[in-house]
């Protein structure tokens, strides 16, 4: 985690993981569950879940346990984001790909376990070699045919598979001073209902004799499945510790900010995620240089809007209930007998249980950005995260653009400088269009809405032509297949990532599964600065479904913000202009020609 230049740090979904970031930021809200959860490290037998609403700081509770007993084995698997294939058979050997790597890593002698030349379809197999494939998978259709021939091998042999695992285990258990403990995050991102989530569960049954702790969301801690292990649950914030949270981040305005912190804290709900989120959309706003009080009810809107604008809204009746009555049986947030929609509710921090239990009944709340402007029917989506033209500042700040130079279609690249044309107002916007989306924060994301593919496309060779120091490739999805694994790996594996910028394309509607899948990439994503274009008949669809990635987005209309930087009349002085320097056949002309027309006709 990194701080500007005045020591603030707004980094939202981003768990602490080292001593540092520990020393910095954290603030500790929950001293009895750290206890508990430092005396089963030390001297737990049963197996153990921490669970908690998105943004409640599950991983970052996780973390320091990790932290404080690092003289202990300690296997982390994130079934997320690093499982690219999210059947029984990929499960299994991505779990055993890992026990290899931390036993290596240990100098235990697997060379022994030769369990997989055992199956009659395999020969001369080594475990380098399947660390190996598994590095070496998406760099090479040889290495990717041999993953493929594992994963389906691997899913018919389950049970032969699974009981070697365990033997692993044991042996490594024995190998070692302390019991091993083996941790799984990332549960916490799989639908309840998902044959996913049913397969993880299944398998990690199947090791539950060994020291476990994983990872849930609050909709997953009523499963009855886990009803023996004991458990651990993140609720609410107090506002004390929300206000500590928030000026641990501030930096040198911390003081200057502490008298106004409660703005913050009551649209909080006790979320850390959500109180830095609104924290992050204040100081965009304040340099609009409205009301105090304005400034904070835009940026409670805001949130508002990132969060839930493309959500996919409660049942009304299940709104009224909560907002009445302040609380909920416990066996109605059980999978079985949710018939109203609580536990979608609760996955998407619709609602948040404070974590206070009274008898049959868990306390739980509206969350208070939807609480105070909630109408039962609408939710009010303000301009896209801001207008640009608020955001930007004089012409000087900018960089000497690039010309584009129009070759065919909608294809454009670079021409050598130089640059006369600086003053048009064609080449202005796009400098004002990519101050409002990319500026120096490692954090910025941005899915831009599109209706007009010309459009769009002018905009994309735009920026790309604005961002050559920086820019490094472009991904584009036609349709989401198993090939995209490999883009999405490069872009994981690459190095120095706050240093790039990714433009991903989404051309043609994907599928359910897919969406779904992507959206357990978030964690993996979070430190690239990323632009996203998506077409604006499938925003809702895919928003609806990308429950954690929305979270991490500002979301921006082209047309209405293309509009709202360049009008048909500076259009037209720069084809005059245009007119009287360069022949007919320019680049730029054309682009403008096109522009023109667009904005005609909308």
């Amino acid at each position: 985690m990194i701080v500007n230049s005045f020591g603030i740090n707004t980094d939202q979904g981003i768990p602490f993981s080292t001593k540092d970031e520990f020393e910095k930021f954290f603030v500790p809200a929950h001293p009895v569950l750290s206890d508990k959860l430092q005396e089963w490290f030390q001297n737990g037998v049963k197996p153990i879940l921490v669970s908690g609403q998105i943004g409640s700081g599950k991983t970052t509770l996780i973390n320091k346990a990790v932290i404080e007993n690092q003289d202990l084995g300690i296997i982390q698997f994130h079934l997320d984001y690093e499982v690219t294939d999210k059947s029984t058979g990929g499960f299994l050997w991505y779990i055993l790909k890992k026990i290899a790597s931390y036993a290596m890593e240990k100098s235990f002698p697997l060379s022994s376990y030769i369990f997989l030349n055992d199956l009659e379809e395999i020969t001369d197999f080594s475990w380098e070699k399947l660390i190996e494939i598994d590095n070496l998978k998406f760099q090479t259709l040889s290495y990717n045919n041999q993953f493929e021939y594992f994963i389906n091998l691997f899913q018919e042999k389950e049970f032969y598979i699974v009981k070697n695992i365990q033997i692993i285990l044991n042996d490594l258990n024995l190998h070692q001073k302390n019991k091993l403990i083996l941790i799984f995050f990332g549960i916490d991102k799989y639908d309840i209902l998902s044959s996913e989530y049913y397969n993880l569960k299944r398998l990690i049954e199947a090791f539950q004799n060994f020291k476990l702790l994983i990872e849930l969301n609050a909709a997953h801690f009523f499963d009855n499945r886990w009803n023996t292990w004991e458990k651990l649950f993140i609720g609410s914030f107090s506002d004390e510790f929300i206000q500590r949270i928030l000026l641990k981040r501030l930096g040198v305005y911390s003081n200057w900010l502490e008298p106004k912190i409660h703005d913050f804290t009551k649209y909080s709900g006790g979320n850390p995620r959500q109180a830095l989120h609104l924290l992050d959309n204040f100081i965009r706003l304040y340099k609009t240089k409205s009301s105090h009080s304005e400034i904070i009810k835009n940026a409670a809107l805001q949130t508002l809007n990132d969060y839930f604008a493309f959500a996919e809204t409660p049942d009304p009746g299940l709104i009224r209930y909560i907002q009445k009555h302040k609380k909920i049986r416990a066996s109605s947030l059980n999978p079985i007998n949710d018939m109203i929609g609580t536990i979608p509710a609760l996955f998407e921090n619709w609602i948040f249980l404070t974590g206070k239990q009274i008898g049959i009944y868990w306390e739980v709340l509206m969350n208070p950005l939807v609480d105070h402007f909630y109408k039962l029917s609408v939710i009010p989506v303000i301009e896209s995260h801001t207008e640009i033209r608020q955001d930007i500042e004089s012409e000087e700040d900018f960089p000497n653009e690039s010309e584009l130079h129009f070759k065919s279609g909608n294809e454009f690249s670079e021409l050598p400088k130089p640059r006369p044309f600086k003053k048009l107002n064609f080449n202005r916007i796009w400098g004002h269009f990519l101050k409002s989306i990319i500026s120096e924060r490692p954090e910025d994301k941005t899915i831009i809405i599109f209706n007009d593919p010309i459009l769009k496309d002018i905009t994309v060779n735009a920026i790309k032509s604005k961002f050559e120091l920086n820019f490094d490739f472009v991904i584009k999805f036609k349709q989401f297949k198993k090939s995209h694994y490999r883009q999405l790996s490069a872009v994981i594996a690459s190095n120095n990532p706050r240093q790039k910028l990714f433009l991903f394309e989404y051309l043609n509607e994907i599928s359910e599964n897919d969406l779904v899948k992507i959206d357990k990439f978030r964690d993996a994503l979070i430190p690239f600065k990323m632009v996203w274009w998506i077409e604006a008949k499938y925003i809702t669809k895919y928003l609806q479904r990308w429950t954690h990635l929305r979270q991490l987005f500002s979301i921006i209309e082209l047309e209405t913000n293309i509009r709202n930087l360049i009008n048909i009349e500076e259009i037209e002085r720069d084809l005059e202009l245009l007119t009287k320097v360069r022949s007919t056949k320019n680049s730029v002309k054309k682009s403008l020609e096109l522009l023109k027309e667009k904005l005609q006709e909308s």
